[in-house]
């Protein structure tokens, strides 16, 4: 359901049609879910099963609750194969950037994104080590992630500009730190089941 509702709503976007259908054709024979769980094998990580995607559908509904502008930096924390970055780029033709660890799914995103008139940028490295500075709203899809290295990166989150706008999953920032404030929450239906998206902002830093 939740791919027919993309392809009758925002495949009418011909830019947006075209990423996803070089986004699909790349992975018909590669499954992002095994590439990424042999990727963490591989640098011998405890937790390998941290590859997720978001619906469209969701990510298309809070950036409109949000009024996500043309004039904002949007960055994926973990972007994985980069669909939500293709998706962003061209339905609200604002900056873009995807950070991933994973240098395939970065190579195959770099590829599509040179079709583009208006490319977004991907950034094949650890999203604790990365420049977040650009950025005026980001996504962070943290669920699988070790304690440890969430709160690295809450602490790392702290640092950016006050005003800076972060969507979590499942859980609001101010939970872990008093430099967040909550803006706004909904629920939202993954593929895994049903939990609420939060609107963060910094209040500090």
């Amino acid at each position: 359901m939740e791919e027919l509702k993309v392809r009758r709503f925002f495949y009418k976007n011909t830019l947006f049609k075209q990423a996803d259908l070089f986004l699909k054709q790349s992975y018909q024979e590669q499954n992002p879910y095994l590439i990424c769980k042999n990727f963490m094998q591989s640098r011998g990580l405890k937790q390998v099963h941290v590859y997720g995607e978001t619906p469209l559908t969701e990510l298309y509904s809070i950036l409109i609750q949000m009024n996500l502008k043309k004039e904002d930096c949007f960055i994926d924390l973990g972007c994985g194969r980069g669909r939500n970055v293709f998706f962003v780029s061209t339905v609200f033709n604002c900056e873009c950037m995807g950070i991933d660890i994973v240098p395939l799914f970065c190579k195959e995103a770099k590829k599509i994104a040179a079709s583009l008139s208006h490319p977004p940028q991907f950034v094949c490295e650890d999203m604790s080590q990365a420049d977040l500075s650009e950025g005026t709203v980001l996504y962070f899809y943290a669920l699988c992630l070790e304690e440890n290295f969430l709160l690295s990166m809450i602490a790392k989150l702290e640092t950016l500009q006050a005003g800076t706008k972060i969507i979590t999953v499942s859980f609001p920032l101010s939970d872990y730190s008093k430099a967040f404030s909550l803006l706004f929450s909904k629920k939202a239906s993954y593929p895994w089941g049903k939990t609420g998206l939060f609107v963060n902002v910094i209040i500090a830093n």
